[in-house]
């Protein structure tokens, strides 16, 4: 698989590996490595580093890459973000931004807040969230291509409520997104000239590789976690609605990790979803934490 990175992906690049770097110095890091493959032949890598300097901040910076299937469309996209933290015993307050640029004519960017309240293993939060939209399409006129780009944004608010104990935790949340009237004027430029392109974005809500960046209009979502000595076992279910077809997503997935030491963890994820218009889908992952 090639991998091709533009400028801006590359100083992103240099940033993950700057705080790499920084954090190794501090011992104060997390670094995640990850694989997720769906029976579709879609692939996603993805490398998280989280950074805790102090008992106040959590910073974060991801790097990844993604290729995925659907019988409507073919996506090859690479996403990075940036993330903070500020938090005490009680209140905190999450920051975080994520960009996902498919290699052909779809780019996504997401930013989202999150103002949180905590009491013993109890946590309740406040999610705000922003969706920048472009998609670009071509037509012909007077016997010569013309490209233009189609662009449109969402606003999106919703609750989260988790127990995070030793031994036992769980959440559910659920977030409402609204797209406004430049999502229908939007479609109406593209599909004019170009009635394959609607699909070609449902689909991106249809493959578990690709369905956050997907124009969703509600999401729902449920898990527990059940720790033991050195394993884990947990269990999530997510349900949302993709805006533009109409249809549902419905899925689960299992994990299980295990504390190879106390500074190496790996995790086993297999889930299916089951998505309106579309094949289900199966899928699993491995995942490497590397933490001091």
């Amino acid at each position: 698989m090639s991998v091709m990175l533009s400028a801006r992906h590359a100083q992103v690049l240099v940033l993950t590996c700057g705080l790499l770097v920084s954090a190794v110095a501090r011992a104060d890091f997390d670094l995640t490595l990850s694989a997720l493959a769906d029976d579709d032949g879609g692939v996603n890598y993805d490398s998280v580093l989280t950074y805790v300097p102090n008992d106040h901040w959590t910073l974060g910076a991801s790097l990844g890459h993604s290729t995925s299937s659907t019988q409507f469309s073919d996506f090859s996209g690479t996403s990075y973000g940036l993330s903070a933290d500020l938090h005490n015993s009680q209140f905190g307050a999450r920051l975080a931004w994520r960009s996902w640029q498919d290699s052909n004519d779809f780019e996504s960017r997401v930013g989202s807040g999150k103002l949180y309240w905590r009491r013993d293993a109890l946590e309740i939060g406040l999610l705000l969230e922003q969706r920048d939209f472009d998609v670009q399409y071509s037509f012909t006129l007077a016997n010569r291509t013309v490209s233009r780009t189609a662009s449109f944004s969402g606003d999106g608010v919703g609750l989260s409520v988790g127990w995070y104990g030793e031994i036992w935790g769980a959440y559910a949340q659920y977030q409402d997104n609204s797209y406004g009237d430049t999502l229908s004027n939007s479609l109406a430029a593209i599909v004019s000239v170009n009635p394959q392109t609607r699909p070609r974005l449902a689909a991106l809500s249809a493959s578990i590789l690709s369905r956050a960046s997907g124009v969703t209009d509600n999401e729902f979502s449920v898990g527990l976690d059940r720790s033991f000595s050195r394993s884990g076992l947990r269990i999530d279910a997510y349900q949302f609605k993709d805006q533009i077809s109409g249809g549902d997503t419905t899925g689960v997935s299992l994990g299980y990790r295990y504390s190879i030491t106390s500074l190496v963890s790996i995790e086993a994820t297999v889930g299916s979803a089951d998505s309106d218009g579309f094949d289900n889908q199966t899928y699993g992952g491995l995942a490497i934490s590397i933490r001091h």
